[in-house]
């Protein structure tokens, strides 16, 4: 397996839409698997669509759950703190007339409970909604499934493109070589009388070519590795 030997964690997380935490500049060696296997656990976009994927499922057995039979309970209970007084003629308990004695009715505590049952028979309403839901869910779930594959392949051109890029760089440093050998070999040639100024000029320009391809090269690859 392949490792690139100078790869940034943040141009990996950068080139696959999101961060999920800050990184550090720091290098790191890396093979494909190991490249895909990080962004598949730290980029912000496939981690927005997990949570998708759980929400559309709790949303299913949400509405799941309202066509199931339903219970419910209600207890009520009641403190008579001061039970009411109420004034009976005296004579009806054998006392004198004309008078009254207070009596109190009623308890200090009283209540009630209640329990109920109640089962959907048939509400078009329901399955509509639980088979948009279930349709929701198959959705986010699809989408999570594509952004893995995207991701995959993001971090698969990138590593690849910084292969490629490293190995052209080690092609156009061994070419520079030989023509900055070729160039003084030819100058020294041309000042001793054995070579035409046309050929230290044809690989002057072979030079200066060369070395604008290295330059290049170069800068393209410190870039990818500040990112």
């Amino acid at each position: 397996m392949h490792k690139i030997m100078s790869f940034s964690l943040w141009f990996l997380l950068l080139i696959t839409g999101g961060i999920a935490a800050a990184q550090s500049n720091a290098s790191h060696k890396l093979s494909l698997k190991q490249a895909i296997d990080y962004a598949l656990v730290h980029n912000q976009n496939l981690l927005n669509k997990a949570l998708d994927v759980e929400s559309a499922e709790a949303f299913v057995k949400e509405n799941i759950s309202t066509g199931l039979p339903q219970i419910s309970a209600n207890i009520d209970l009641s403190d008579n703190f001061e039970l009411p007084t109420t004034f009976l003629p005296a004579e009806v308990l054998g006392g004198s007339a004309g008078e009254f004695i207070p009596v109190k009715f009623g308890t200090n505590y009283s209540g009630n409970a209640t329990v109920g049952l109640t089962q959907m028979v048939f509400d078009g309403v329901f399955f509509i909604g639980l088979e948009a839901a279930r349709t929701f869910q198959e959705l986010s779930t699809k989408e999570h499934i594509q952004t893995k594959i995207d991701v995959a392949e993001a971090v698969s051109k990138a590593y690849y493109n910084f292969l490629v890029n490293q190995r052209s760089l080690e092609l156009v440093e061994k070419n520079f070589g030989r023509l900055d050998t070729l160039l003084s070999e030819t100058t020294a040639m041309y000042e001793s009388g054995f070579a035409e100024k046309i050929d230290v000029n044809r690989v002057k320009v072979q030079y200066n070519n060369i070395s604008a391809n290295l330059s290049n090269s170069k800068k393209s690859l410190m870039i990818e590795k500040i990112f």
